[in-house]
């Protein structure tokens, strides 16, 4: 018997090799049927690229099955046929159910947090490779309850945990993959019967040979060891660079290569040499990496060889990106230029990440739009489809007791065709139906659902309620028939009736697009979640199983499901995760996501178990349970597997910001890059300063769009107004641009963007039914709304006239605000008669001359709550929310009382209302139009603070946390405090003193004061917010001229696109088309036009 273990450098041929004798012995194979003939590969994905390559070759026969994985040669081997397996689904279903049932207290408080149930069927897997039996475990289990006194809950709860999942799936007659030689292995010792008709004789095999390991897992090794006994030539290969400095990129494989040896595989060194490719810097790259300077003679710096074609300029870039959408924008430009030169096709690109997750999205979107086809092998999450989203959140509704977000998750999807047997649903008013619900207060509960409700907006009250309960009635029926059914065939049935027939969320596009073959993949895995759970039931034996049950098990499936695309076209990039490129080479890699903690990946000890445990409990095993943190090397081995994938041309890149938009540190394997090449590496830059590429950059029509007008509004000159063609900037070639130019105006759509990108937006309403229907006349405003138009017109309109806010939004934060002035409007008003702290103080308990602050603050807190209730979906936060209203409060009132005894003022007017505001306490604020008519102002004052005399007024705003901005006086967008003091001189007889925003949490006070009044009252108010007494009048006066600017506006219909203050998280950012970088230009242009108008 020959056992041999090749041993060479990445593209030394290894591959090659093994395929050459695979292919010679299956060719000069008497029996080409004989199933003695195997070539193993690590995963099924690199199944298909031996295939492929085999193809290529001309090798003709039946080799397919011969080509395998290791797990999947050993299954056949050892053959267990009597005990199926369980599949990962019914896996995942196991250890929920044990999580559940069992009340083990060490992992109370984390066993319903996200991704639980993951690790602890992981931790399984893991135990199993290890071949740790469960006797094995509770025997090592218990051993470390004497070494870690405090952890023996946990101890006790994984070895409990692991005897009753191997219970469980003896019960249920079933096994996992890996015990398939256990069991073999029991069976031959007569420790178990064989089934009738089997024995212990095993199959012989002429020769296997296994390419694209580089570790083996205790189990995996064991296969080698059976494998080794009933094979004649067994051949391994494994990645190495020998001599020094590679130590510790390679210890996993050289761990490897000693239990290989003592298995007794004989090491057979391959030749150095590289038949992949032959540029010096790449090889010069492979052959140095990681050495540092200890693996260079003297320990100097790496000697890069001299002479023709060994400057690494075209063969290795480095690309520094902002983020990460232009990281991948960087690499899909270089991939369009190489493409475009004509000796590339796009199967010769692969870009590899070390983990390619958060990136899939970004990928395919900018790869569509530079026209790049790609395939992305990376399975993604069911739980994120859309399509099966729609069919889970139908069992929400029922499982989770008709909560609102589940019932608006159902009725909202685009997927949902049909509500009303074969009427085609309604979106308009499915939308007024969401709206009403807010306003009704309905969170959930079927009888809400159904019940009659006091609004029904447009279409009358009656008629919305017929058509909301016949909705409903559908849904409820269908509930009820889920309630009556009894076993999971029942269920299965119903559910598949109501998501084919019924709603008609099956009804699929038969255009071939990605969004319809990831949908139709979707369905798949539906059927397949569905046979799963009935497959269980049937094999739990139970007779009956409950609703509750049944949705619980499908939406823990979606929950944990995963799913892949592949693609019909194989001229496409590829795009890795680096641990799948293993055998694969192209002629131009990127490696892409080169972030410290990205790649390489940040290794963590194991939460169950930590490496000192594990440490303690390996002692004197036979088989150890790995320790975690020493596998932080394996980082290095796959840069090294990432960076010799390249046959020709290899791009380094990274991005400043990571994907949450927070500076990161680049790789240090960059800086190992960039030493060993003594710095001399080219850098391709994304400028920030430059959100447009040159116009001999630009790839797409896009971008030459993008090109010429960003280089018609950026001339050489500072200057931000474009300038006229003739006079365009020196430093850039003229002769480009007019080419450009041309070029586009021979497009009408180029010649419209270009066009519409050099004059001003304009936003025209054109709708007579807005232009007609009343939304500008108003016989009365307020201040707050006209300062929601002066600082975006467009704001105003999308939220005052097309009401497009989600009316939820807010809410809670709206009705804490109401609770909140309630509160101090109990605690300030009425005044004490005497004008006294002291008497301010002991009058708030007025109903209990014993009640302390603490007990009015909680009693007003309810009767707030009694008068705007606030709706909680969990518990907590209603916890969470009383707690932030009642500390706010009773700091603020706590420190509010102690500075009213030093200050010569007294709250005299608490929610002080002008205008048509109900029991109003004054008439309107009236205001002269330009046209000579009356402009009514209404307002509620929080509360008006005056002087012992009675002649000067401070008025005061609430905010929970916002300060003033004195620069708002001047660009109009903060009229409501000067509004409010006009209103109190007018109707109060008061001299406006100051106005200030008080915020409760900061307990800090800003706004501005009349200088020669405040004066007088010593340091009571800011000295730096006191202005001038014709300033302070002139502030006064600018407000009522803005008031009749915007409503003469209002009035005429206008919405410029011109805000005054954009909104950084504005809600309507999506619909808005204002470009952000005009923002400056636009505000300067507003200045200048307000101050030619004397304002």
């Amino acid at each position: 018997m020959s056992k041999v273990l090749l041993i060479g450098p990445a593209g030394c041929g290894k591959t090659h090799e093994l395929l050459d004798f695979f292919g010679k012995a299956l060719s000069s194979a008497v029996d080409p049927l004989a199933e003695d003939l195997f070539f193993v590969v690590p995963s099924a994905e690199h199944t298909e690229r031996v295939v492929s390559l085999l193809i290529q070759r001309g090798l003709k026969g039946f080799f397919h099955k011969r080509v395998t994985t290791l797990s999947r040669l050993a299954e056949d081997i050892f053959r267990v046929t009597d005990i199926p397996v369980a599949s990962s689904l019914t896996r995942t279903m196991i250890v929920r159910d044990l999580i559940r049932e069992n009340a083990w207290d060490y992992f109370s408080e984390v066993f319903e947090q996200p991704g639980f149930l993951g690790l602890m069927a992981q931790f399984i897997t893991e135990l199993k490779e290890s071949c740790i039996l469960p006797e094995v475990f509770r025997e090592r289990m218990n051993a470390l309850k004497g070494f870690e006194p405090a952890y023996v809950s946990k101890y006790e709860a994984l070895a409990d945990f692991y005897e009753q999942y191997e219970a469980r799936l003896k019960t249920q007659g079933l096994r996992d993959s890996q015990d398939a030689l256990r069991i073999f292995r029991e069976r031959k010792r007569g420790l178990v019967l064989f089934p009738e008709g089997k024995g212990t004789c095993l199959p012989k095999f002429k020769s296997i040979w296994i390419d694209g390991f580089f570790d083996f897992s205790n189990l995996q090794l064991e296969y080698l060891r059976e494998l080794s006994a009933i094979t004649e030539n067994i051949t391994i290969t494994l990645t190495k660079e020998e001599g020094h400095g590679h130590q510790e990129a390679f210890e996993s494989v050289n761990r490897t290569q000693q239990d290989l040896e003592k298995l007794g595989f004989k090491v057979q060194p391959m030749k150095v040499h590289s038949y992949r490719t032959k540029k010096p810097a790449l090889l010069f790259l492979q052959k140095n990496i990681f050495k540092g300077t200890a693996g260079f003679p003297g320990g100097g710096q790496a000697p890069f060889p001299e002479g023709k074609g060994a400057s690494p300029l075209q063969d290795i870039v480095m690309l520094e990106a902002i983020g990460t959408e232009g990281e991948i924008e960087l690499i899909a430009r270089q991939i369009h230029k190489l493409y475009a030169i004509g000796n590339y096709r796009y199967s010769d690109f692969a870009v590899l990440f070390r983990q390619i997750r958060h990136y899939a999205p970004v990928i395919a979107s900018v790869f569509a739009r530079y026209g790049i086809p790609a395939e992305i092998h990376e399975r993604d999450r069911l739980k994120f489809s859309s399509w099966i989203a729609v069919a889970a959140s139908l069992l929400s509704v029922f499982r989770n007791d008709w909560q609102r977000e589940d019932v608006f998750t159902f009725l909202k999807s685009g997927y949902v065709r049909r509500l009303l047997s074969d009427e085609v649903k309604d979106d308009e008013w499915i939308a007024m139906l969401e709206q009403s619900s807010f306003r009704e207060g309905v969170m959930g509960t079927r009888e809400a659902w159904l019940a009659d409700w006091k609004c029904g907006d447009e279409m009358g009250l009656a008629d919305f309620n017929k058509k909301k309960t016949e909705t409903f009635t559908a849904l409820a029926e269908l509930e009820g028939r889920f309630r009556v059914a009894k076993t999971a065939e029942e269920y299965v049935r119903l559910f598949k009736r109501a998501v084919y027939d019924t709603f008609g969320i099956l009804e699929i596009s038969d255009r071939y697009t990605s969004f319809t073959r990831r949908d139709a993949a979707c369905v798949k895995r539906f059927e397949a979640l569905l046979d799963e759970i009935r497959s269980c039931f049937l094999k739990s034996g139970a007779p009956e199983i409950s609703f509750e049950s049944f949705s619980d098990h499908f939406l823990g499936l979606v929950e944990l499901d995963v799913y892949s695309l592949h693609e019909r076209d194989k001229n496409r990039v590829q795009v890795y995760d680096v641990s799948l490129a293993r055998q694969k080479e192209y002629k131009v890699v990127f490696v892409a996501g080169l972030l410290e903690k990205v790649f390489p990946m940040q290794v963590r000890e194991d939460p169950l178990l930590s490496d000192w445990e594990r440490k303690l409990m390996n002692g004197g095993m036979e088989h150890v349970l790995a320790e975690c943190l020493p596998r932080q090397n394996i980082e290095r081995f796959f840069f090294y597997v990432a960076v010799t994938r390249a046959k020709e041309r290899l791009y380094l890149s990274c991005p400043h910001l990571d994907f949450e938009g927070k500076e990161s540190l680049p790789s240090f394997y960059l800086e190992e890059v960039k030493d060993l090449f003594g710095g001399n590496i080219p850098v391709i830059r994304q400028d920030l300063s430059r959100p447009f590429p040159a116009i001999e950059e630009a790839i797409t029509r896009r971008e030459l769009e993008a090109a010429v007008v960003g280089a018609f509004r950026n001339p050489t000159s500072p200057s931000s107004i474009p300038l006229p063609l003739s006079k365009w900037g020196e430093d850039k070639s003229e002769g480009d641009f007019s080419e450009a130019l041309a070029e586009l105006f021979k497009d009408p759509q180029s010649r419209e963007h270009f066009l519409l990108a050099l004059k001003p937006v304009e936003a025209k309403i054109l709708d007579e039914k807005i232009l007609t229907g009343g939304y500008f006349e108003m016989s009365e405003t307020s201040p707050t709304r006209l300062e929601t138009y002066a600082k975006c017109p467009f704001r105003y309109f999308a939220d005052k006239v097309l009401k497009l806010k989600d009316p939820g939004e807010d809410i809670r934060v709206m009705q804490k605000g109401s609770i909140l002035h309630h509160v101090l409007q109990q605690y300030f008003d009425p005044p004490p008669e005497d004008g006294s702290v002291q008497s301010l103080v002991a009058d708030h308990g007025k109903n209990d001359p014993k009640e302390t602050l603490e007990e009015f603050i909680r009693r007003e807190m309810e009767e707030g709550l009694k008068q705007h209730p606030m709706l909680w979906a969990e518990p907590y936060q209603e916890a969470l929310d009383r707690r932030e209203l009642f500390e706010m409060l009773l700091g603020f009132l706590n420190y509010e009382t102690e500075r009213l005894k030093n200050s010569s003022f007294r709250p005299c007017y608490v929610e002080h209302s002008f205008g048509d505001l109900g029991e109003s306490n004054s008439p309107a604020l009236e205001i002269e139009s330009e046209e000579k008519k009356r402009i009514k102002l209404r307002g509620r004052v929080d509360r008006i603070d005056v002087d012992a005399e009675k002649k000067h007024a401070v008025v005061i705003d609430y905010k929970r946390s916002a300060t003033f901005k004195s620069t708002n006086l001047e660009l109009g967008t903060a009229l409501q405090l000067p509004l409010y003091l006009l209103a109190v001189q007018k109707h109060l007889g008061l001299t406006p003193l100051g106005a200030e925003i008080y915020s409760i949490r900061d307990h800090k006070r800003s706004g501005f004061y009349c200088e020669g009044i405040a004066q007088a009252f010593e340091k009571e108010f800011s000295s730096r917010a006191q202005l001038p007494d014709e300033v302070f009048q002139k502030v006064l006066g600018r407000a009522v001229v803005f008031v009749q600017k915007f409503m003469k506006e209002i009035a005429s219909s206008e919405i410029p696109v011109r805000p005054r203050d954009c909104e950084t998280f504005c809600p309507y950012d999506t619909v808005c088309r204002i470009e952000k970088w005009k923002l400056p230009i636009i505000l300067e242009e507003i200045k200048e036009e307000d101050r030619k108008s004397g304002m």
